[in-house]
């Protein structure tokens, strides 16, 4: 009996259109009044594209520098440049000139900080390729403005720090030309001072020896090869040894010869010395100038690309609309009528 009693109930219940209209509309309402109390934020999103050569790991030996860690694999470098550049887009030296813009294009940004800025602005990625950008703001013009200034900021930014980093890859080069540079002639002025060293006590045996007598065959083959060594590929010393004594000569022609050969040393290992000095200035210059640009490039790689995609408009909708607050309240009033419905016939039943 109750079971026939509880289905006719439902039906009775259910056949009450005007109740339910009313309760639908009234909660259709009240969706909409929610809306001009806490009004929904527009969203207004476009899209970058991201690109990088992941394998320059091995030529871009700054950013593992920069970043501190060691990469593994092209895997690693590749997600530490999509982190860092996540990092560099919400930084305050990004978001800074991104204010400072939307200042100028309306008075609306006076009353934002930089902090308020950053809430509002939103990135989403997975990987390189296509990142979207996106801001929520309360009106939809502001949003636009909010994304699109957000998105030049980061065009001009990126495209300045990958340009360091281009030439920091050069700088990179160029300090290693000047380091070979620096090995070789070092390397030969030690070379040439060893051998002016040996010189020197051939000198000293020959002035020692009677000048009238001839050089022991072996002695004068032994300083010719250490003449010749000093000598290499440098053709400014042929003339030295071409007048290199013959086996009939005195021993007093050898030693103006050696003094000759001493003289030579001492010039080379003068000019030798000047050009380390310079290059040694030159390379503090260049690190210097690598230094700047390591910290001008925020660790971006010089692979890196950022560019926006032409003649894609940016997308703006409304989050919450005032139809879908407004259908939400209704099937929220349908269900608070069908709850008590149901707690009515349940009591009734009961009694």
């Amino acid at each position: 009996m109750k079971m026939v009693e509880l289905r006719d109930e439902i039906f009775a219940a259910a056949h009450m259109w005007p109740i339910i209209a009313a309760s639908f509309l009234a909660g259709s309402l009240i969706g909409i009044l929610v809306t001009f109390v806490w009004p929904s934020p527009y969203r207004a999103t476009l899209e970058l594209i991201i690109g990088l050569d992941p394998y320059r790991v091995a030529q871009d030996n700054y950013i593992s520098e920069f970043a501190e860690v060691p990469f593994r694999n092209a895997d690693d470098y590749k997600y530490w440049q999509m982190q860092q550049l996540n990092a560099l887009v919400f930084s305050d030296d990004y978001l800074d000139e991104t204010l400072s813009r939307l200042v100028d294009i309306d008075t609306y940004w006076q009353e934002v900080s930089v902090e308020e800025l950053r809430e509002i602005l939103q990135v989403y990625w997975r990987n390189a390729g296509m990142w979207r950008l996106a801001a929520e703001v309360s009106k939809s013009p502001y949003a636009e403005q909010a994304v699109e200034t957000w998105r030049d900021v980061i065009l001009e930014k990126t495209e300045d720090s990958i340009a360091y980093a281009r030439e920091i890859f050069l700088l990179e080069l160029q300090l290693q030309v000047i380091r070979e540079s620096l090995l070789k002639v070092r390397n030969r002025l030690e070379q040439l001072s060893e051998i002016e060293e040996a010189l020197s006590q051939i000198h000293a045996e020959l002035e020692s020896d009677d000048k009238s007598n001839l050089l022991n065959p072996s002695e004068r083959w032994r300083l010719l090869s250490l003449v010749s060594q000093a000598a290499g590929m440098n053709l400014g010393w042929q003339s030295l040894l071409d007048s290199f004594p013959v086996s009939n000569d005195h021993v007093e022609d050898y030693i103006s010869w050696v003094e000759r050969v001493m003289i030579g040393i001492g010039v080379e290992s003068e000019t030798l010395s000047n050009q380390i000095e310079s290059l040694e200035r030159e390379s503090v210059i260049v690190l210097a100038e690598w230094e700047d640009a390591v910290q001008d490039g925020d660790g971006l790689a010089a692979t890196l690309t950022v560019e926006k995609i032409i003649g894609l408009d940016t997308s703006v909708r409304q989050l919450r609309p005032t139809y879908i607050a407004a259908l939400v309240g209704g099937l929220l009033g349908l269900l608070v009528w069908g709850v008590f419905t149901l707690m009515r016939i349940q009591k009734g039943l009961e009694s």
